[in-house]
């Protein structure tokens, strides 16, 4: 794919300064590739969610510390993206033990009707073979 197939990620506004230019330096030029598209919108979409909640924070009482509201934003941001990875990775897992069990039990199932198709056909063949003479 060219690289004008990967749209460029929305930079957010932030309160930092420093924050802001490393975000505009890094991410404001089109991404040439797959993972640097997923990892420019994944590192924007983290801080549009943490501004999201520190606006939220700050909108009615401007009083308030800026450097606290920031931090406390971030770690409500961080802790809901440890619960989803870890939701995520709970679904995963019970799905494989779920899909390990359907294989398990169907490959014993399997081996059961081998054994019992084998063991028919050994008993119909020695049925065969006592009715007929042997020459």
């Amino acid at each position: 794919m060219s690289s004008s197939s990967y749209p460029t990620p929305i930079i957010p506004e932030t309160p930092s300064k420093t924050i802001n230019s490393k975000l505009k330096l890094h991410f404001s030029s089109p991404p040439t590739g797959l993972c640097q598209a997923v990892l420019g919108k994944a590192v924007c979409g983290f801080f549009s969610a943490i501004v999201v909640i520190y606006t939220a924070l700050t909108q009615n009482h401007k009083e308030r510390n800026a450097l606290q509201m920031w931090m406390a934003s971030c770690a409500v941001v961080v802790a809901a993206v440890c619960l989803a990875s870890w939701l995520s990775y709970s679904l995963i897992i019970a799905m494989a033990f779920v899909f390990h069990g359907i294989l398990y039990y169907g490959a014993v199932l399997l081996a059961m009707v081998a054994v019992g198709l084998g063991v028919a056909g050994a008993i119909m063949y020695k049925q065969d073979r006592a009715g007929a003479k042997v020459e």
